[in-house]
This record gives C-alpha cells, structure tokens and sequence, in this order.
C-alpha cells in the first residue's frame, strides 16, 4: 500500500553546449518504453531533434535523472543518464545507468567499462571534483528499491581516474552513504568556504542530510548542523546566497502542507514495512497520530486487500474502527519493522547562519499549496536580490487523498535579508498547469534567458525572464 505513486517522477533536464556552437542544447528524459531526446539549438533559438546519439537501445529504462558534464576532459560535455522507476525487479538491466561520450561535435557513443557494474533504481546525477584533483566525480543518488519500499536503495560516490573511467568509491570514502535514504535530489556545495565540495540531500522519508567534505572523506553531520527532525518528503533542492553574507543558502521542495495528512516533531506521519505476510513482498503500512495515539491511515478494506492475515482477525468493520498499529498488529508481528517518519512537509528555506549551522523556516504559504518538484533561483526581477521560481503538482496519489493540483507556477520575489514575498501571477505572468518535474535556465541565441519547465506526460514550456 504505497502511500503515493512512484511512477510519474520524470521528465528531468540537462542542459549545456553538446556541440562546441555557443548555444545551449538539451538532453530530455524519457520515460519506459519512450526513448529521452536530445536538442540541439539552432540560431534561431528553435530546437532540432539530434541524430547523433543513439538512444533507442536504452528505450526499456525510465530516464530519471540526466547531467551534461566533461567526464573525459577533452573540453567537451558528455551525458549521464540515470536509470530507475519503480517498474522493474531490482535486479532488471534496464536499472543499468549509462554515460555517453561526446566524441566531437555533439556526436555521441555509449561507453563500455567507464561506469563500476551496479544495478539502483535512481533519481538523480550531480557532478564536481570533489577531491580537488582536476577532473569531475559523481554522486548517483537512489531512490527507490524496487518492491521493497521504503527500504533504501543504493546511492554511489564514483572517482573519476582522469579518463572518464569511475570507480565506486563509496564504502571507503563516504562512509553511511551508501544506503542513507531514498534520495530524490542533492547538490554538491561548499558550505563552509573550505574549498573542498559537500554534499546536500534531500529525500522521501529523509532528513536534510549533509556530508562534510574532509579532505576527499565524506562525513555525515547532519545532526549537529540543525537539520535534526527535519524528516520530510523532500523533492528537490537549490542553492543561492539568498540574504548576502557570502555563504550557500537553500530552498528545498517538500510534499507541502495541503493535505489530509498532518505532521509535527511530537506527532509524526509513519510509515511501518515488513513482509507482515510471509509472501515475499514488502507491506508498507502508513500511520498518522490522532489525540496522541498512532493509527493506521488505510481503512479495513485497504490493508485487507494486501494483508490477507488480516481478514479473519477483523471481520466486522466495528472490529477494525479505532484500533491502533499495536492493536491491529501483534508485538511479534512488529518485531523487526523497518519504522520511519515524516516530522516536517513545509517547503521551506534553509538558511547558513554561519559557524556550521543551519536554520529551516517554511516559505510562504503559496508555496505549501502542493507538492514542489522543480526549483530554480536568481534575480529575476533585476533588483540585486535573488528570487525563487518552484513548480509542482501530483496526481498519481490514492483516491483517498485526491489530487494535489493547486499550483500553476510560483514566483517569490528575495529582499536580501532571506524573506520572500509572493509574485501574483497577474504579475509575473506564470500559468504552468500539469505536474511540473523539472526547471531549468537556458540561454537563447540573443541573450534571453528563459526558464524550462518540464511536465510529466505533457509537453515542455517556456517563460522568459529578465536576464540577471
């Protein structure tokens, strides 16, 4: 009984200059069974279907996450696709992630023995030379294990030999990494001036999760930085000095505050998962707290429909009505639960007070009307202070929750001090509806920028801002 779909989480971006041209081009991801396109920009700011990169054997894999990035250090951008959904046995070669390598021009192979031999159902793909030594690593992030949530999946720090051969690093360099979450986003940022990158996560069912950087050692600190009980269903996260002190702040996209299901530190969302049925599959059961006590969300008929151990022990509905999770499962039955929570679903901004520590406060309520999926910051009104452009929805939820559709785009306007104000939409013209996935900047042929917005099972559209 997952508590929402995990099957409409793409179509992500890339974006860069693939053939040497000057203009910006871009990778889309495709889902299972349609193949992802590649675009390059003509000058006349129009975009044409790349022929040079063949992608129709990877058609089976759904297109989670994509990044351009030099991996070969020839000067010019190769692509990294991540594989994933929620569609596959987690041992399906279609989980295989893939690197195509820019041969020239915007010309593109597949390659063979550049990327260690893992299987993960992903989500996203960030790149930086996080050891200093002059070419660019990875970071893949996990995001779901296949029939098994919400346990969680493989995430890899890859090093980069130099030659776009990567190597997984994770276990000796990035210790807690490797299974920290069902990572949905993350950046790589210096947070603390030390030159060397660290690296943020957000996620489902996770908290803000910070690794330090020492030296080319990862370390998780996220407790002693003030993200402690931050749990949350993060989405997606950006960066900006947002209140100008010289250091990262950041604004992450969570599930939002317009729903049935309420949170708190003191009482939280749960989430309980065990094979409760000796059948072999994971039974995830959601549970929300009324007046202090923990309840299962689903109703009699829901959590018979998947545990059939249930039917004879509630056969009437009064029978069921206000039990407990202890109650409608034995202490033996619980035993060994996988037990998780959500404590905070406030989209929110994450302020650098300096000193190694962090403070989180809930953007305005616009922003807390759906669940926000893309993000994209900077000065869009062209007044010094840098802005924030979020888009979300999701309508792949239960038919007890309904849809979560209120939002057609969302601008807030930065004061400089790390307060936001609200952006009518009379005002800045911002009319997105569908489920946006993904928000990215690119540049026209005469200097416009425009702002990307992706939508799932719906085309692409474009805004133009005023070029900070």
């Amino acid at each position: 009984m997952l508590p929402h779909m995990l099957s409409t989480l793409g179509p992500k971006l890339a974006v860069g200059d693939v053939n040497g041209d000057g203009l910006e081009d871009v990778f889309i991801g495709g889902a299972k069974g349609s193949v992802g396109g590649l675009f390059l920009q003509n000058r006349s700011g129009i975009f044409v279907k790349s022929n040079n990169i063949d992608l129709e054997p990877d058609a089976s894999s759904e297109d989670m996450g994509a990044l351009f990035f030099d991996a070969d250090g020839d000067q010019d951008l190769d692509l990294f696709v991540v594989s994933g959904g929620n569609e596959f046995d987690k041992t399906a070669s279609a989980l295989k992630d893939r690197l195509y390598i820019n041969v020239g021009k915007g010309n593109f192979i597949k390659s063979k023995g550049n990327l260690p031999d893992y299987l993960s159902s992903g989500s996203v793909i960030k790149s930086a030379d996080y050891d200093n030594d002059g070419d660019m690593d990875l970071f893949v992030g996990g995001r779901i294990l296949p029939n098994e949530y919400p346990y969680p999946p493989q995430s890899f720090l890859l090093q980069n030999n130099g030659k776009g051969v990567f190597e997984d690093i994770t276990e000796n360099k990035a210790n807690g990494l490797q299974n920290i979450g069902m990572v949905s986003d993350a950046l790589w940022t210096d947070f603390n001036g030390d030159s060397f990158p660290d690296l943020i996560l957000v996620g489902e069912w996770m908290p803000i999760t910070l690794f330090v950087n020492k030296n080319g050692n990862l370390e998780n600190i996220s407790e002693n930085v003030g993200f402690k009980n931050s749990e949350g269903w993060w989405n997606t996260i950006a960066q900006a000095d947002f209140d100008k002190d010289g250091d990262m702040d950041y604004v992450a996209g969570n599930f939002g505050l317009n729903s049935q299901l309420k949170t708190s530190i003191d009482y939280p969302i749960g989430i309980y998962a065990k094979d409760y049925d000796n059948n072999g599959s994971v039974d995830p059961i959601l549970s929300c707290y009324d007046e202090g006590k923990n309840y299962p969300v689903f109703s009699k008929d829901d959590i018979q429909q998947q545990l059939t151990i249930l039917k004879n022990r509630f056969v009437k509905y009064s029978e069921y009505a206000g039990l407990t999770i202890d109650q409608v499962f034995t202490s033996e039955e619980l035993e060994g639960s996988k037990v998780l929570y959500a404590k905070n679903f406030e989209t929110s901004y994450i302020e650098n007070i300096g000193s190694g520590q962090f403070k989180i406060t809930a953007l305005p309520k616009e922003s807390q009307f759906s669940p926000i999926y893309g993000l994209s910051t900077g000065d869009f009104n062209q007044d010094g202070h840098i802005d924030i452009v979020m888009g979300g929805n999701f309508t792949a939820s239960r038919v007890k929750f309904g849809n979560y559709d209120a939002i057609k785009g969302i601008c807030f306007l930065g004061d400089g001090s790390g307060k936001f104000s609200y952006l009518d939409a009379s005002e800045s013209g911002l009319m997105v509806s569908g489920e946006v996935r993904d928000i990215q900047k690119i540049i026209s042929p005469s200097g416009e920028q425009y702002l990307v917005f992706t939508r799932n099972n719906d085309t692409p559209k474009f805004y133009k801002t005023t070029l900070n």
